[in-house]
């Protein structure tokens, strides 16, 4: 009995004491690093600009008022917010070397790098992607290397078309009320009459297979990437396809122009040039050269 007594007692103190050591513990652990006492008067939302390079190439993104702008063009907000929560992340990145021995190996020195200026001021050398998780960083002048684990090499790019909102149109389906599709003398008007479609001239209703996937389409129409000065040379002149969207509140013309592998598309309303694939602009094409109506 006593025995027994004892090993309770034994076992009561065990826990007592990893319940102590859960509480105390915290209170002696590192709460602060180089790496965060070099950022920690960075405030994501004071961030008004950044400076992306990489050797020859490079893009400066400003914040102008609530927007991002990416040379001129309306940016990736979302890209934008996973480049700065991952550099000004709460969590403490690991110490990997305090020397520039191996500077070159994790490619963090000025001809491998990606360098991130913020605010022009505070410069972090972005390199290699560790095999777990993570980039390794370290500031310009310092030859500490850090491990950031919440940040990834497919989180920035020294590219202008990277950063550039790729988004086409978003628009809500219930808001979407006329659409017209036009090519060469065919011509079809679709309109959303008391939330029920129909062709305007005959009054017949769509073929709602083929009428879904268009409308689901312009919820979030995504190009693969911008058009460049020269990449606009090999698409024709005049449109393969001219589509008219009116919605709440305003109304949107696309164009689209055939390339061997691809479509380039003109917004109407800034006249921006995008590239979507020939699956994207066949969602739309397809309703010109099939039966639309029942």
């Amino acid at each position: 009995m006593q025995k027994n007594l004892k090993l309770l007692i034994i076992i009561l103190s065990i826990l007592s004491g990893v319940l102590a050591l859960k509480s105390f513990l915290p209170q002696f652990l590192p709460t602060t690093s180089p790496y965060t006492e070099k950022i920690k008067d960075i405030k994501k939302e004071n961030v008004t600009s950044l400076s992306v390079s990489k050797l020859s190439e490079s893009v400066k993104l400003e914040k102008v008022g609530d927007t991002w702008k990416a040379g001129g063009k309306k940016a990736d907000k979302n890209k934008i917010d996973d480049l700065l929560n991952g550099l000004l992340s709460d969590d403490l990145p690991e110490l990997i070397s305090q020397t520039d021995s191996r500077h070159k190996e994790l490619e963090l020195t000025s001809d491998f790098a990606t360098q991130v200026k913020i605010n022009d001021g505070l410069t972090v050398f972005l390199g290699k992607s560790a095999k777990g998780a993570g980039i390794y960083v370290r500031f310009d002048g310092n030859n500490n290397v850090f491990l950031l684990k919440n940040l990834y090499s497919s989180s920035f790019s020294p590219s202008l078309s990277y950063w550039v909102d790729k988004t086409i149109l978003a628009l809500e389906r219930s808001k979407i009320k006329k659409l017209e599709f036009t090519q060469n003398k065919k011509n079809i008007i679709l309109i959303n009459k008391d939330n029920k479609w129909v062709e305007e001239k005959t009054g017949r209703e769509p073929n709602k297979d083929k009428l879904d996937p268009v409308l689901t389409s312009l919820s979030s129409l995504t190009a693969e990437s911008l058009v460049s000065t020269e990449s606009s040379k090999v698409y024709p002149s005049t449109a393969q396809i001219v589509m008219m969207v009116e919605y709440d509140g305003g109304r949107e013309t696309l164009n689209f122009y055939q390339g061997k592998n691809d479509y380039k598309v003109v917004r109407d309303s800034d006249k921006e040039e995008f590239i979507v694939t020939n699956s994207t602009a066949e969602k739309f094409l397809s309703y010109l050269f099939a039966p639309l109506i029942k």
